[in-house]
């Protein structure tokens, strides 16, 4: 027999499933069809938009705000946060723009290529999307078989 599943985590599923076809259709659409999916770099020269740098600020590791308290594990783990977010900026972005975002724009540059990720992706979503159908269904199938119980 198949375990139940619940509707709070049912209702997770549809939610998210929903949120990343809107956040698709609404930022990914028409870049990625449109404007050749370029990733703009600050080497590039190209009329897109490239933020400006970080204003330097003397290397200092200090958290903004407490989210927790101000107790001390509270502020070991935000300085902790903050570390590994300095990291994350001294690190991963610069090797996301020198190294991958050019890459990227290789392989998007040619349509078919788009076309075939666009596919790939769109295969995924599908997929599942029609988990999270199914489960939803099979929630609110319980849910009637159950006498509207809430479990």
């Amino acid at each position: 027999m198949a375990e139940k599943t619940s509707g709070q985590f049912v209702g997770i599923a549809l939610f998210l499933t929903i949120a990343m076809a809107a956040g698709y259709a609404y930022f990914v659409h028409d870049w990625y069809w449109s404007q050749s999916a370029v990733i703009c770099t600050p080497e590039m020269k190209l009329n897109c938009y490239v933020p400006d740098p970080a204003p330097d600020q003397d290397l200092i590791y200090a958290a903004p705000n407490n989210f927790w308290g101000n107790d001390i594990i509270s502020e070991f783990f935000a300085n902790v946060f903050a570390l590994i977010a300095r990291w994350a900026d001294e690190a991963i972005v610069p090797w996301f723009y020198n190294q991958l975002a050019p890459q990227w724009n290789i392989y998007a540059a040619d349509e078919s290529h788009r076309k075939i990720l666009a596919a790939i992706v769109g295969i995924l979503y599908a997929a599942s999307a029609t988990k999270v159908v199914s489960l939803a269904i099979e929630w609110f199938h319980d849910k009637i078989a159950d006498g509207g119980s809430k479990t």
